[in-house]
């Protein structure tokens, strides 16, 4: 529905609850950070730079593994190979098949195929996976993580001996940049190192992390036949080696030299790439990347969700940097928390010892002193650059929320602005009104007061009580015409409406009693151009039936037109939750009440626009909700229709010779300017206000219904409509429409709305036409007839008639 309620007062503070929520995060926001960053993993926090090529080998050296690749060839005894790899991905295990570590590693020297370097043409037999002695603070006993056997075809699985558990079957990546992932199986999580994704700005340079002996040196890489060699070489040391140095040649033993699969780290702990064999080049971080995504996951999971779950690593991260930057107490907490978990890392009660000892010295070896050399700083240097850049974080974050909530704060203050301007307009539009009433002394409408309800609580069917009978009406005088009857309901004084006005007709209620009139009913509804892909918020009703009254055949019918509002589902739910309370109420006691005079027939019809308009609001109350409908009623009775009204949806009547005649008044504000001579009766249709009504059903518990009494005569026409008809067809198209000679009734509803389309069809339209054939006789019909009916609205059992 186009219109709208001009209700300022109940939208009011609508937005407050969430400035108020706005303005509790701005508050909130500070002593939050900082936990969220102590918790985020590594890959998330903001871990700061770490400085001294020791430091990133503390951070990193647990990480680090040694490989020991067994290969039988065609001929001969087995042949060992060694290699470092990284483990750059641990999650807890979520299943004993789950390949929960991965190592990266030189894929010429391990291959599954026989396309390898290290026994060219031969079979991989076994792949051994050492520890570090940092990872188990040197127990030999613990250094091996992982024994997987192979099969001839390439297959690897876990060794059971080793892991406690059935070793699931392993996987392997294709090789990307001449590197290569492979898994292997834990129970628990271990620590690894991340791929750094974001941009460095290379102080310090990344450092090589090598598994040396105790005097620096490392092993030769192939042609060894005792694999415990390797078991020598575990010491992780920062390696002065340049990125993309010669590695090793076979049986060199000399310091500082690279080896195949060692990786480069950097200031943030995060590994930048890695040493191939046997060429000088480096696996980058887009090659690591690459083979991130053919990482063998668990169902429905992500890699960053199972990484957020290994807390060890976390905790690792946390309690190293606090011991580099002096923090003991912290360091000893946190690493406090995953000692011994598992068994066989060691890395935090080591270093549990040295922060309990003493803080970590400036140089690269902990437990000896020397001055730091110029670049490297120091922890309270260290400890002091880290504070700001918590600051600066802290200062942007709430910089940014204090502009978010001033930028909200204005755009509501102009808002709320905006309605307090149209308000106090229309104020003062219904001021300029009421003192041109009074000026010009138009005379008021007769005011009545409405019996009591019919009906209270619960109905049950199909006995009912009687209602008390109204006496009738007095016979009002026909009047020379119509303008001269006053049908205009007008504010008074205090700005409010007057309650439910009856409007006087120019026809005595008397005159045709003694008739029964047939009826024919045409109803036609359609969504419009601009809304056809939205819900249609009107909804309408009609029916008809015959039942005896006086011995003799009498003809009754029920329309209801009732235009939503609310947005799309809201409106066609008010609507058709309106349409359903009235026909619960009506339709029974049609069919019983017999005996009762006009005022009776009226009164009954707005009270049950009165039980609609109570089941909207329940509705509003229930769903916290703000929706309402328009509502034009018509209960036809013999030669009699009684009409009632909320809203801007109208009824009209045609009579010939004297044409089309408004019956009901629009509760709008351009309607009340125009009754007030303001604007003239052709501004309604272009006035800035022309959307704004003032009485609609839902919004109180009680609402003021206009009601009418329409004596009818043969060849009338009722039509009831929404505004989707009116506000795009002028009324003299409108008659001309009704008063045409077409061939069939059913094309009148259709005419009707395709007039509405062809003026824009800018909303819903909707119409029902009840045209007033001769007097008509029994017609057999039983029941009721139900010409048009929501849907999901079910029509009540009716009581023999």
């Amino acid at each position: 529905m186009s219109t709208h309620r001009f209700i300022p007062a109940k939208r009011k503070g609508r937005h407050m609850p969430f400035l108020f929520m706005l303005g509790g995060l701005l508050l909130l926001f500070p002593l939050l950070l900082p936990a969220t960053a102590l918790a985020a993993p590594r890959s998330a926090a903001a871990t700061p730079p770490l400085t001294r090529p020791q430091q990133i080998v503390d951070l990193a050296g647990v990480s680090v593994v040694r490989l020991s690749l067994e290969y039988l060839p065609v001929r001969g005894s087995s042949v060992f190979c060694t290699a470092l790899g990284s483990i750059i991905a641990s999650w807890p295990s979520q299943s004993a098949s789950d390949t929960n570590n991965w190592v990266l590693t030189d894929g010429s020297l391990l291959n599954p195929s026989t396309k390898n370097t290290c026994a060219p043409g031969g079979k991989l037999a076994t792949i051994t996976i050492f520890a570090s002695n940092e990872f188990t603070n040197n127990q030999a006993a613990s250094a091996q993580l992982g024994l997987l056997t192979c099969t001839p075809t390439g297959t690897c699985t876990d060794n059971a001996a080793v892991n406690g558990i059935t070793g699931p079957v392993e996987s392997f990546s294709t090789p990307v940049g001449g590197a290569l992932l492979f898994s292997f199986h834990t129970i628990n999580p271990l620590p690894y190192v991340d791929v750094e994704k974001a941009a460095t700005n290379g102080n310090p340079a990344p450092i090589s992390i090598e598994l040396a002996s105790s005097n620096n040196t490392i092993p030769p890489f192939i042609k060894s036949v005792d694999p415990t060699t390797f078991m020598k070489f575990l010491t992780p040391i920062a390696n002065a080696a340049a990125p993309g140095s010669a590695p090793t040649t076979p049986g060199t033993t000399s310091a500082q030299t690279t080896e195949p699969g060692m990786p480069f780290i950097d200031g943030n702990g995060k590994i930048t790439g890695m040493q191939l064999s046997p060429s000088t080049s480096l696996v980058t971080v887009a090659d690591i990347e690459n083979l991130e995504t053919q990482l063998a996951l668990p169902p429905g999971q992500t890699l960053s969700q199972l990484l957020n779950k290994n807390t060890l690593s976390q905790q690792w991260d946390a309690g190293i940097i606090a011991y580099e930057q002096g923090k003991t107490s912290a360091a000893v907490q946190t690493l406090g928390s995953i000692k011994n978990a598992p068994p066989a890392f060691q890395a935090p009660a080591a270093f549990i010892k040295k922060a309990q000892a003493k803080p970590p010295a400036n140089t690269g070896t902990p437990g000896t002193t020397s001055t730091p050399t110029p670049g490297q700083g120091n922890n309270g240097v260290f400890a002091f650059l880290s504070m700001p850049l918590l600051v600066i974080g802290l200062i942007a974050a709430l910089v940014t929320l204090i502009l978010l909530f001033l930028l909200v704060s204005i755009r509501f203050g102009r808002r709320r602005i905006e309605r307090k301007r149209e308000l106090d307009s229309f104020e003062a539009d219904v001021n300029r009104a009421r003192q041109s009433v009074e000026q010009k002394e138009i005379p008021q409408p007769q005011q009545y007061s409405p019996s009591p309800p019919f009906y209270g609580g619960t109905v049950n069917y199909p006995v009912a009580a009687p209602p008390p009978v109204s006496p009738p009406s007095p016979v009002q005088p026909p009047a020379a015409s119509i303008s001269e009857v006053p049908t205009t309901e007008m504010p008074n004084r205090n700005g409010s409406l007057s309650p439910d006005a009856e409007r006087t007709m120019p026809y005595s209620v008397q005159q045709l009693q003694g008739r029964n009139l047939g009826l024919a009913v045409i109803t036609e509804t359609n969504p419009g151009i601009k809304r056809k892909h939205k819900p249609n918020e009107d909804s309408l009703f009609a029916m008809q039936g015959e039942r005896t009254h006086n011995s003799l055949p009498q003809q009754f019918g029920l329309f209801v037109v009732a235009d939503g509002m609310g947005g799309h589902a809201n409106g066609q739910d008010a609507s058709r939750t309106a349409i359903q309370k009235i026909i619960d109420f009506m339709l029974p006691r049609i069919s019983l009440e017999n005996g009762l005079s006009d005022e009776g027939y009226k009164n009954l019809l707005v009270e049950g626009v009165q039980q609609a308009n109570l089941a909207v609001h329940q509705r509003n109350l229930q769903d916290h909700a703000d929706m309402g409908t328009t509502m034009t009623a018509a209960l036809v009775v013999g030669s009699t229709a009684y009409i009632a009204n909320v809203g801007d949806s109208r009824t009209y009547l045609y009579r010939e010779p004297e044409g089309l005649r408004q019956i009901t008044h629009d509760h709008s504000v351009v309607a009340s300017l125009v009754d007030a001579g303001i604007i003239k009766p052709d501004d309604i249709y272009t006035h800035p206000k022309r959307n704004q009504i003032y009485r609609s059903l839902g919004e109180k518990p009680g609402v003021e219904v206009d009601s009418f009494i329409q004596p009818l005569q043969a060849n009338d026409k009722l039509l009831l409509c929404s505004d989707g008809l009116w506000d795009m067809v002028r009324d003299p198209e409108i008659q001309r429409v009704v008063s045409s000679s077409i061939p069939t009734p059913a094309e009148l509803g259709k005419n009707l709305v395709r007039a509405a389309l062809d003026g824009g069809g800018e909303d819903n339209v909707s119409v029902i036409v009840v045209s007033i054939t001769g007097e008509a006789g029994h017609t057999g019909m039983t029941g009721i007839q139900l010409h048009a009916r929501p849907d999901g609205v079910t029509v009540p059992d009716m009581p023999s008639m």
